[in-house]
């Protein structure tokens, strides 16, 4: 009875210890990437305070001696500190800047010191700025930081690298998106929306800020300049016209892209649900023009180019959304 007993409790403790091996392998699993981002994360923030340290030292050189002067290097894991070879404050020859290289730039931030002015800022996934917190947390992919910047480095696979622009209370950023609803749908994930160019002067800043991000040659024109993006204006019957951040059209306002009732109406056409577009144009021959309106493409959702019968790598100006997120409290 009680040798019975006691092999009932080695039977135990030897499915006890199964059941541990196995939840220890499955935390193993999940230990290790984490670790390893945690690790990039670390090397990434020694990094960063280095080149704190150097931006220190350069301007405290300055202020004493009214020189560059020099700064001290560090050895860092997985960065190099480049400058113009004597660890000058004055940066590389050709661009004035000294930079804390990664050697991965896919899952390291660089960390850049502009030498005139000694600004700090940091390159990452296609975004640059000062939001260090934002930057070191989407190394691991953290979801936290719901900063522009942070979502922005969050979305990364859908925004055109190096788009980010602001304008007063607005800050614009190209969005993927061969369709309207698309476009639309990824502006919302960085708490925005598709543009609402409701004046001249804010049109005429985006066509200034994104013709040539936005310009390729159409082989079907001459191979003329197309820079083509959704804009928020959408149409839920026909002449009812609004924006996709719930304002109703201004009547007053004189549109950029030619006469009509509104100032909008001659440039739409068919009923239904549809999406805005901006498009900028300009021929061989140097003449430019715009055009805007509402898209016919009612079905959702719609692939243009199989709606025109288009080959996978047939020409297609509108791949892209102009995002607009308010940036005032």
């Amino acid at each position: 009875m009680v040798l019975k007993n006691h092999l009932k409790e080695e039977g135990f403790s030897l499915i006890e210890l199964v059941v541990v091996v196995s939840v220890l392998a499955v935390l193993s699993a999940i230990a290790i990437p984490t670790f390893s981002c945690f690790q990039r994360k670390a090397q990434a923030t020694a990094a960063l305070a280095a080149m704190k340290q150097i931006q220190t030292e350069c301007e405290i050189n300055r202020i004493d001696t009214g020189n560059a002067g020099t700064f001290t290097s560090s050895n860092l894991n997985s960065y190099q500190i480049q400058s113009d070879g004597s660890n000058s404050c004055s940066g590389n020859q050709s661009n004035g800047l000294i930079s804390a290289t990664p050697s991965n730039s896919s899952v390291f931030p660089s960390f850049i010191l502009e030498a005139s002015t000694n600004l700090l800022s940091y390159s990452f996934k296609g975004l640059s700025g000062i939001n260090f917190n934002a930057c070191l947390n989407a190394i691991c992919g953290s979801s936290d930081d719901q900063s522009l910047e942070g979502l922005i480095i969050k979305n990364a696979d859908v925004i055109m690298p190096d788009s980010l622009s602001k304008r007063g209370c607005s800050a614009y950023v190209l969005i993927k998106g061969s369709s309207w609803t698309e476009a639309n749908d990824n502006a919302q994930k960085l708490g925005g929306f598709l543009t609402t160019p409701n004046n001249t002067d804010e049109n005429q800043y985006l066509i200034d800020t994104y013709t040539d991000k936005l310009s390729s040659p159409d082989p079907n024109w001459g191979d003329g300049l197309r820079a083509g993006a959704w804009i928020g204006l959408s149409s839920d019957s026909e002449g009812d016209f609004n924006w996709a951040n719930g304002n109703d059209l201004d009547e007053d306002f004189e549109s950029p892209y030619g006469a009509g009732q509104g100032g909008w109406n001659n440039q739409y056409h068919q009923s239904g649900q549809a999406g805005g577009f901006h498009l900028l144009m300009k021929d061989p021959s140097g003449h430019a023009e715009r055009h805007g309106g509402l898209n016919g493409w009612w079905q959702e959702p719609v692939n243009p180019k199989e709606y025109y019968g288009l080959e996978d790598d047939a020409y297609w100006p509108y791949n892209w959304g102009i995002a607009e997120v308010p940036i005032c409290n």
